[in-house]
């Protein structure tokens, strides 16, 4: 246990990210490295709070560093789904002889307590126990906003890092969210993370027809609404186009995920007409949209 402890710290690194509204700092755990040649690209996980507000709307953000590693926003990854608090963020370096830590996606027992820890410097770690849990988060019982750079912090009991605090005010209990919400997430970006085992309900909806002139390029954003139960908690979205017609290039990203709607990227492109045509078929294709939501339970202490 002190090998894991003293393993653990080592792998808790300040994260710093400069905004044009003031400096945030926070936490940050290694949960992957990866060797390559001469090089080692790290993967971390923080709290989404760094980049974003919780309405989602990125910060304009000027600077990233980890424990004095420039960071390019581009190697920062946010999930499309507010309600899915944590971000991921890869940075390259020389070499390093930091442990990628253990992920537990099974939510920890109400009767067991945990420790968040934070990075060096100062206050490192505390011992909480769950005061609230759901299928999104978990609430300790203890302010633990004295922790050094408590944002983004890990917490960690004996199966590992369960999740990431992303609201640590003073005068209230931590906010911590779960990693097993976010799996499919993670998975899809950090190499050797196992697709979610756990149980969702995907559901497939259909979005517009969008029509592209012949020849032509087109680009723009659209949203997509969907109907669910009060109680389903939608987590992830893919999209794609299906049933194209005379279209040469087709292409689709999910923005963002709320609680009723999705906000899809698109480009599409018709296809040339023939030489000396008077006439040509405009282009179009379908959308559609799967979304997974998992049934939200709750306990309280």
């Amino acid at each position: 246990m002190l090998a894991l402890a003293f393993t653990l710290l080592a792998s808790v690194l300040p994260i710093t990210v400069a905004t044009d509204s003031g400096d945030l700092h926070g936490s940050c755990v290694v949960v992957q490295v990866q060797a390559h040649d001469d090089q080692a690209t790290l993967y971390v996980l923080t709290s989404a709070r760094l980049f974003r507000d919780a309405e989602g709307v990125r910060h304009a953000i000027r600077s990233i560093a980890i424990d004095r590693i420039p960071i390019s926003p581009h190697d920062v990854i946010l999930p499309a789904a507010t309600i899915v608090d944590i971000a991921i963020v890869s940075a390259t370096v020389p070499s390093t002889a930091l442990a990628p830590q253990p992920l537990s996606f099974s939510p920890p027992s109400t009767s067991e307590s945990f420790r968040i820890v934070g990075a060096p410097g100062g206050l490192e770690q505390i011992t909480e126990r769950i005061r609230f849990q759901s299928t999104l988060l978990v609430v300790g019982d203890t302010d633990a906003s004295g922790l050094t750079g408590c944002l983004g912090a890990p917490a960690v009991n004996a199966a590992g890092v369960f999740g990431i605090v992303t609201d640590c005010r003073p005068n209230k209990a931590p906010t911590i969210a779960l990693l097993s919400i976010a799996q499919p997430f993670l998975a899809e970006h950090i190499p050797g993370i196992a697709p979610s085992i756990r149980t969702t309900m995907g559901r497939n909806v259909f979005g517009p027809t969008i029509l592209v002139p012949c020849g032509e390029l087109r680009s723009g954003d659209v949203d997509v609404p969907f109907e669910k139960n009060p109680t389903d908690v939608p987590v992830f979205a893919t999209a794609s186009f299906v049933q194209p017609e005379s279209i040469r290039l087709a292409e689709v990203t999910v923005l963002t995920l709320d609680d009723r709607t999705v906000r899809l990227r698109f480009t599409l492109a018709g296809t040339p007409p023939p030489p000396y045509a008077t006439t040509c078929q405009p282009g179009q294709a379908l959308v559609t949209v799967r979304i997974d939501l998992v049934n939200e339970g709750r306990t309280d202490k």
